[in-house]
């Protein structure tokens, strides 16, 4: 056999094993691709199962009001307020409302859990009172329990009101004190109504401040935030978005000194700036839009809208988002700086980070 016929022979097994290779991976692929098929099946059978179990739960209970399946509560009147002069409410974790009493309505604290029923204790240290709403395990994002809490306020005068929840919702209504703290590790902040210098924090998640009279500050590591005032007293107002969309508006007519930044996005200035005017805002946000317009004239808001439930996230979503939960973290902890948190959670979506600002900031 010549070179020639021993080379052509050599080109022929090589391409015969070329091709048996190629179908050995189609193969396996076929095989994988079939499996995760099954799995993603065998998933939405499980998922469509729950939700028939929880549906007949509910059915049942309506039915037949069985206290077995119906949520365990905790309920208490509202102490009084004689001599107290500060207000604490403490949620371990779920949705808290606390508003004041309208009408008729009586002073009361009230919260509700899936498995047992939450403890509600309270606290009195000289002019102040403290409420703590507790659960077993309140793990928001892993579906554990967590509660659904409830506190009316009695009319009183306070010189500071502080509002916490560890994970989830908090709602506030038509409450008025010198001094207002509202945060939350990871959820959404909703504040109708509210009168007094107002700070408002959130580690994820989406802050919306309605009809508000007082300065003001808003604080999002990632979420949108919407700060709407009905009345701009002099003084200082900050909104801050590490990651997320920052929105002023005020009223029609207001003279206020405006000093937006948005590091990775656009600036939107629908008002004029006025040097030396007694009201000052500052929107900054690192990744985003900064935003400060003319609210509607004549009513307040309309409140937001309910969104509707997203999708079930998919496992690369939900890596994502707890990586970036222990970002803000570290941050609330003082392990690293705002910089590099937003330039982590930047890098952690597939963005560039923010370009840093090396000009001090005016007060």
């Amino acid at each position: 056999m010549s070179d020639a016929d021993r080379e052509y022979q050599r080109l022929l097994d090589e391409a015969r094993r070329a091709r048996d290779e190629a179908e050995r991976l189609r193969r396996e692929a076929h095989a994988e691709a079939q499996r995760l098929k099954a799995e993603a099946r065998r998933a939405r059978e499980e998922a469509r199962r729950q939700r028939e179990a929880a549906r007949n739960a509910r059915q049942r209970t309506a039915a037949t009001g069985d206290p077995a399946d119906a949520p365990a509560r905790a309920e208490r009147p509202f102490p009084p307020l004689e001599g107290i002069r500060a207000l604490e409410i403490d949620n371990t974790a779920g949705k808290l409302t606390v508003r004041a009493c309208s009408g008729d309505e009586l002073p009361i604290i009230a919260a509700a859990a899936s498995k047992n029923a939450p403890e509600i204790q309270v606290d009195r240290a000289g002019d102040t009172l403290r409420i703590h709403i507790r659960v077993a395990r309140g793990w928001l994002f892993r579906r554990k329990q967590s509660a659904t809490s409830l506190v009316r306020l009695p009319p009183h005068h306070l010189r500071s009101l502080r509002i916490a929840n560890g994970y989830g919702e908090i709602e506030a209504a038509a409450l008025e004190a010198e001094s207002i703290r509202i945060s939350t590790g990871a959820g959404a902040i909703t504040a109708v109504g509210l009168r007094g210098d107002l700070e408002v924090s959130v580690g994820a998640g989406k802050v919306t401040v309605l009809a508000h009279e007082g300065t003001a500050s808003a604080h999002s590591g990632t979420g949108d935030i919407t700060l709407d005032l009905a009345a701009v007293p002099p003084g200082m107002y900050r909104v801050d978005v590490g990651l997320g969309r920052a929105e002023v508006r005020i009223p029609p007519g207001t003279q206020v000194e405006v000093r937006a930044n948005s590091g990775l996005g656009k600036t939107n200035l629908g008002v004029p700036s006025v040097p030396g005017a007694p009201a000052v805002i500052k929107v900054n946000s690192g990744v985003g839009e900064a935003s400060v317009r003319i609210r509607e004239p004549g009513a307040a808001p309309p409140p937001p809208r309910p969104s509707r439930p997203a999708p079930p996230a998919r496992a690369a979503e939900r890596r994502r988002e707890a990586e970036e939960l222990r970002v803000l973290q570290l941050l609330e902890q003082g392990r690293i700086t705002p910089q590099d948190a937003a330039d982590l959670i930047a890098a952690l979506r597939g963005m560039p980070p923010p370009p840093l600002d090396d000009s001090p900031e005016e007060d």
